[in-house]
């Protein structure tokens, strides 16, 4: 079990007021390109700003077929990665790739995604977690962002 600190509506209201529009309740907090932690997270919990929620992890080898997971891959649109959410449909240790079928529009896409790249695995009796606009009960994913430090600090 490990914990992040999360945003709350006051941390939310707060930073739309200095022009953070991404920083949504519910949301994982970040600073920089880090999970927000030490006399930072300290100081924001006491203002208010974010709570600390406490969350399983699990490895990415652990998955299995037919689990919804949520994960990052680039989309030509926007020419960057984003969050998308899918099923898994198998999972590659040799390679460190896990196999997710989805949807991206009106066509269904399977990406072979990094385990760099999964973020996180649904789980009814997990900490209500925010992806972008992907919200939900969860456990964090052990090869995930949030806990290597390459989260991109403009996706709070």
């Amino acid at each position: 079990m490990k914990y992040v600190y999360v945003y709350t509506e006051l941390g939310e209201s707060h930073a739309r007021e200095l022009g953070f529009t991404d920083r949504k309740a519910g949301r994982v907090a970040f600073c920089g390109r880090e999970p927000l932690t030490g006399s930072t997270a300290k100081a924001w919990e006491k203002k208010g700003y974010v709570i600390r929620k406490e969350v399983n992890v699990r490895t990415c080898a652990s998955l299995k077929e037919n689990e919804d997971v949520v994960f990052k891959v680039r989309d030509d649109l926007y020419n960057r990665k984003v969050e998308m959410d899918g099923t898994v449909i198998s999972v590659d240790e040799a390679n460190q790739t896990v196999t997710v079928v989805y949807l991206d529009g009106y066509k269904s896409e399977t990406e072979n995604v990094p385990f760099g790249d999964m973020l996180a695995v649904y789980n009814k009796d997990g900490a209500l977690l925010q992806f972008d606009a992907i919200r939900g009960p969860s456990d964090l994913l052990d090869g995930s962002e949030y806990f290597s430090g390459t989260r991109r600090a403009n996706h709070v």
